[in-house]
């Protein structure tokens, strides 16, 4: 999916043909002190549960830089990254930063709950991101809200101000612009959403 600048795609881990994308819209929602984060959403065909995953994420800018906003609250100690969180099934399993000035596209394969420390020993190989489960409820249900995390991969893009720490792998976290969420919707192929029937996935 697609949005301003932005691209992100999903893959199967070791395939180099992204999963297919059905009915993309975008999606304005309520944030805390009344601002709107848009929601692009679209659906997939369903992988087996638990089948590793990559994720990729492009920016097309040919110079990225920092938003008025972000600026507007940034000290002269700050600097401003992207934070990328991948939410799989309403469990966060990646934060990370990426500086503003990174080269794109930066790939996702593997959990990163933590935004400054590692999770696992350098000895222990990390744990792949993992598709979740198809919720059947997802059938029945007769409203659809694209905020909801259920049976969903959700993938949220920010601006950040941090503040460099002389500790090594520690840094103090300011102010955030979010700038976009991309929800992912999976079904089985040959699924019709009932609350929405236009939408079959094949």
């Amino acid at each position: 999916m697609r949005y301003d600048d932005w691209d992100v795609i999903l893959f199967p881990k070791d395939s180099h043909v992204p999963i297919q994308e059905f009915k993309t819209a975008c999606y304005v929602s309520p944030e805390e002190y009344g601002r709107q984060l848009p929601t692009l959403t679209c659906y997939i065909n369903s992988l087996p549960t638990s089948t590793p995953f990559r994720i990729s994420v492009h920016s097309w800018a040919t110079l990225s830089k920092a938003s008025p906003l972000i600026e507007s609250r940034r000290k002269t100690n700050q600097k401003v990254v992207y934070t990328v969180q991948v939410i799989v099934d309403g469990a966060r399993v990646f934060r990370g930063f990426f500086d503003i000035t990174s080269k794109w596209p930066q790939e996702i394969a593997h959990e990163k709950r933590s935004l400054t420390t590692n999770d696992y020993p350098t000895s222990q190989q990390k744990p792949y991101l993992e598709f979740p489960p198809f919720h059947h409820r997802t059938l029945m249900q007769s409203s659809w809200d694209a905020r909801d995390p259920n049976g969903r991969i959700r993938i949220t893009l920010s601006e950040q101000l941090i503040t460099k720490s002389t500790s090594p792998g520690e840094a103090d976290v300011g102010a955030t612009n979010d700038i976009v969420c991309f929800s992912f919707q999976h079904a089985p192929k040959g699924t019709t959403i009932k609350h929405m029937p236009f939408i079959s996935i094949y």
